[in-house]
């Protein structure tokens, strides 16, 4: 028999039901054919559910890691920073900086005494500012830890860091001194293409070097050097008893040429247009050379040195003019005007152009910083104790009885 016969013969009991014998036959109906199309959607149902659980589950993990890894990555971050070497600046000039801490060339640089993060690797004290060492024994440090001491300029002799049993607390140097732990100043000379370290030997100067210096640069040089059309400058300075000996040589000077003074040059593009600089020096302390013979060189200006000291291991020689090849300000003069009126021998104070170049230090503690992170620190107590002891500067008045009488 046929389905829809079968379903034709069933008749119901009621208007509201089926009978028992009703109910059977339709219990006995094959279950209704589903298309090839039904089939298909309900796959791919399955299939996108399943899709969606796996992604869930990803979002899932991923959610934990990123949760347990976060954690690790601060506590490493934490870790990291407290393995920076901590140095201490005693007394730091800049009282605006005073406790604010910086990174520089991977250490942590502060000036704030109470420092509690970490132990105190170095504590730098800069002599040739007004200090005193009371409170150190208070500071949280490593039990290697350095006392450095750090100048720029030579330090009065009659402020010793010496204690009357010949001892110190220093034990560590950084100054523009060649023989220190640490050579520190704003400027040093390098070889181009060479070297990036200090020059200690100079090659001797090279008439041809214009020549030898690529068009470009030859070009440059020539036209700063043709825009000047004055002769001297000098800085600025207090006009006391220390330095009548520079006012009475200025006097001099300005019998025979003219002479413009600035308070700076730094940021003045019109010190450029000078041939020379007059720069004084008060004492001939080894290794120092005063900061206004490098912002002249920056100024494309040659320096004219009028007293200090051996400057042959510091400069290159033919960079600059030294006064004491003179013997008076007259025939200074008659020099410095022969050389700005022969632009072919003036051009020759500018050979240290093709072999060097003038670098300016603008972070002063990476040195530093370099070697905390050397295994060995090397601090010797005692070994600065002879280091002070066996430098000796001139007094003011041996380096400058030459310029308080007149010369002929």
């Amino acid at each position: 028999m046929k389905i829809a016969e079968k379903f034709s013969s069933v008749q119901p009991s009621s208007a509201d039901g089926l009978d028992s014998g009703g109910e059977s036959d339709l219990l006995s109906l094959a279950p209704p054919l589903r298309s090839p199309v039904s089939s298909t959607i309900r796959r791919r149902f399955r299939i996108g559910q399943y899709l969606s659980n796996i992604k869930f589950l990803v979002l899932i993990v991923t959610i934990y890691v990123l949760l347990h890894l976060l954690p690790r990555h601060h506590a490493s971050k934490q870790i990291h920073e407290t393995n920076r070497s901590v140095v201490l600046l005693w007394n730091e000039h800049n009282s605006s900086q005073a406790g604010e801490d910086y990174i520089q060339c991977g250490c942590r640089i502060t000036s704030n005494r109470k420092y509690a993060q970490s132990l105190i690797e170095a504590v730098v004290v800069h002599a040739d500012r007004p200090y005193s060492l009371d409170g150190l024994e208070n500071i949280e440090h490593t039990p290697d830890y350095l006392v450095v001491f750090t100048s720029k300029t030579p330090v009065n002799p009659n402020e010793s860091p010496i204690t009357a049993k010949n001892e110190s607390v220093f034990n560590f140097t950084m100054t523009y001194r060649l023989d220190s732990d640490l050579i520190w100043t704003d400027f040093y000379f390098y070889k181009t293409k060479v070297d990036f370290n200090r020059q200690l030997a100079f090659d001797a100067p090279d008439e041809n070097f214009m020549e030898k210096l690529s068009s470009f640069a030859a070009t440059e040089l020539r036209s700063k050097l043709n825009a000047k059309n004055r002769l001297i400058l000098y800085m600025m300075y207090e006009v006391n008893a220390n330095t009548l000996a520079e006012s009475l040589y200025l006097e001099q000077i300005r019998e025979y040429a003219e002479l413009d003074a600035y308070a700076s040059c730094q940021k003045n593009t019109h010190c450029i247009v000078y041939h020379f600089m007059l720069v004084f020096e008060s004492s001939t302390c080894p290794d120092y050379l005063n900061p206004q013979f490098f912002m002249a060189l920056t100024n494309y200006v040659v320096p004219v040195v009028l007293g200090g000291g051996d400057l042959s291991h510091i400069a290159p020689p033919g960079s600059y003019i030294s006064a004491d090849d003179f013997y008076s300000p007259q025939q200074l003069v008659s020099y410095l005007k022969h050389l700005s009126v022969n632009p072919h021998k003036y051009e020759k104070l500018f050979w240290w152009h093709f072999k060097y170049q003038l670098n300016k230090i603008s972070q002063h503690y990476c040195a530093l910083c370099r070697h905390l992170q050397q295994t060995q620190k090397h601090a010797h107590t005692k070994k600065f104790v002879q280091w002070w002891s066996r430098y000796q500067c001139p007094n003011r008045s041996e380096v400058w009885s030459w310029t308080l009488h007149p010369l002929i």
